[in-house]
């Protein structure tokens, strides 16, 4: 047992150890705050109010029946 921990500690230490490791361990965090952070700054910034028009060529959808009530679904069935 007492060599199988030396040599998962001589394993790690080296894996640690280098400078790959280090840079990473800093970076990817840093990185991906700077990404959440960015794509929420640009979301607010160009909060744009837009006008969409739906057009209902198959006639499905007409003010008079947009105006009926919907009946309720029953999921049960």
């Amino acid at each position: 047992m007492n060599k199988t921990f030396l040599i998962i500690q001589r394993e790690f230490l080296t894996r640690v150890r280098k400078k790959t490791f280090i840079i990473s361990t800093l970076l990817f965090p840093l990185l991906y705050l700077g990404l959440i952070f960015g794509t929420s700054y640009i979301g607010a910034k160009s909060s744009t109010k837009l006008k969409i028009a739906v057009v209902d060529s198959s006639g499905k959808f007409t003010a008079e029946k947009m105006q009926k009530p919907m009946r309720p679904v029953n999921p049960m069935c």
